[in-house]
Protein backbone atom coordinates (compact mmCIF):
# COMPACT_ATOMS: atom_id res chain seq x y z
CA UNK A 1 0.00 0.00 0.00
CA UNK A 2 2.83 2.37 0.87
CA UNK A 3 4.47 1.99 -2.54
CA UNK A 4 1.16 2.39 -4.34
CA UNK A 5 0.59 5.67 -2.54
CA UNK A 6 4.19 6.84 -2.74
CA UNK A 7 5.08 6.05 -6.36
CA UNK A 8 1.97 5.64 -8.51
CA UNK A 9 0.33 9.07 -8.64
CA UNK A 10 -2.95 7.18 -8.19
CA UNK A 11 -6.20 8.90 -7.31
CA UNK A 12 -7.99 5.66 -6.35
CA UNK A 13 -6.90 2.60 -4.38
CA UNK A 14 -9.10 -0.40 -3.66
CA UNK A 15 -8.38 -3.37 -1.43
CA UNK A 16 -10.41 -6.56 -1.21
CA UNK A 17 -10.03 -9.77 0.73
CA UNK A 18 -12.15 -12.78 -0.14
CA UNK A 19 -12.24 -16.49 0.40
CA UNK A 20 -11.53 -18.43 -2.76
CA UNK A 21 -11.35 -22.18 -3.21
CA UNK A 22 -11.41 -24.28 -0.09
CA UNK A 23 -9.06 -23.02 2.56
CA UNK A 24 -7.55 -20.13 0.55
CA UNK A 25 -7.87 -16.36 0.72
CA UNK A 26 -7.13 -13.82 -1.99
CA UNK A 27 -6.04 -10.27 -1.26
CA UNK A 28 -6.25 -7.89 -4.19
CA UNK A 29 -5.06 -4.29 -4.33
CA UNK A 30 -5.71 -2.07 -7.35
CA UNK A 31 -4.84 1.50 -8.12
CA UNK A 32 -5.29 3.77 -11.13
CA UNK A 33 -1.79 5.23 -11.20
CA UNK A 34 0.85 5.48 -13.89
CA UNK A 35 2.01 1.83 -13.79
CA UNK A 36 5.52 0.48 -14.18
CA UNK A 37 7.51 -2.26 -15.91
CA UNK A 38 6.85 -5.40 -13.84
CA UNK A 39 9.57 -7.41 -15.62
CA UNK A 40 12.26 -4.99 -14.44
CA UNK A 41 10.94 -4.93 -10.88
CA UNK A 42 12.56 -8.20 -9.82
CA UNK A 43 15.86 -7.11 -11.40
CA UNK A 44 16.16 -3.96 -9.28
CA UNK A 45 18.24 -4.87 -6.25
CA UNK A 46 17.07 -1.89 -4.21
CA UNK A 47 13.39 -2.79 -4.65
CA UNK A 48 12.68 -3.53 -1.00
CA UNK A 49 8.92 -3.43 -1.57
CA UNK A 50 9.09 -6.28 -4.06
CA UNK A 51 11.48 -8.38 -1.98
CA UNK A 52 9.35 -7.79 1.15
CA UNK A 53 6.20 -8.94 -0.65
CA UNK A 54 8.02 -12.00 -1.96
CA UNK A 55 9.40 -12.88 1.47
CA UNK A 56 6.14 -12.33 3.37
CA UNK A 57 4.03 -14.25 0.89
CA UNK A 58 6.52 -17.10 0.88
CA UNK A 59 6.44 -17.28 4.69
CA UNK A 60 2.71 -18.05 4.49
CA UNK A 61 3.07 -20.54 1.61
CA UNK A 62 1.27 -18.14 -0.68
CA UNK A 63 1.61 -16.85 -4.21
CA UNK A 64 1.45 -13.39 -5.72
CA UNK A 65 1.06 -11.81 -9.12
CA UNK A 66 1.54 -8.20 -10.23
CA UNK A 67 0.00 -6.67 -13.35
CA UNK A 68 0.74 -3.11 -14.35
CA UNK A 69 -0.01 -0.84 -17.30
CA UNK A 70 -0.37 2.87 -18.00
CA UNK A 71 -3.87 2.55 -16.48
CA UNK A 72 -2.73 1.29 -13.07
CA UNK A 73 -1.44 -1.68 -11.12
CA UNK A 74 -3.04 -4.75 -9.60
CA UNK A 75 -1.39 -6.91 -6.94
CA UNK A 76 -3.03 -10.24 -6.17
CA UNK A 77 -1.86 -12.38 -3.22
CA UNK A 78 -3.28 -15.83 -2.48
CA UNK A 79 -2.56 -17.66 0.74
CA UNK A 80 -3.96 -20.65 2.63
CA UNK A 81 -5.99 -20.36 5.79
CA UNK A 82 -3.88 -21.18 8.79
CA UNK A 83 -6.76 -22.33 11.02
CA UNK A 84 -10.20 -23.37 9.81
CA UNK A 85 -12.15 -22.16 12.82
CA UNK A 86 -12.05 -22.18 16.61
CA UNK A 87 -13.37 -25.77 16.89
CA UNK A 88 -10.69 -26.99 14.50
CA UNK A 89 -8.00 -25.10 16.42
CA UNK A 90 -9.10 -26.66 19.71
CA UNK A 91 -9.26 -30.12 18.17
CA UNK A 92 -5.72 -29.79 16.83
CA UNK A 93 -4.37 -28.50 20.17
CA UNK A 94 -5.74 -31.59 21.97
CA UNK A 95 -3.48 -33.89 19.96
Amino acid sequence: INNMIKHSDATKLSISLKEVKNDWFELEMRENGQGFNVEKLSEVSESRGYSNIKSNVSAFNGTFHIESSKNGTKLRVAFPKLIQNEKEANKNSDR
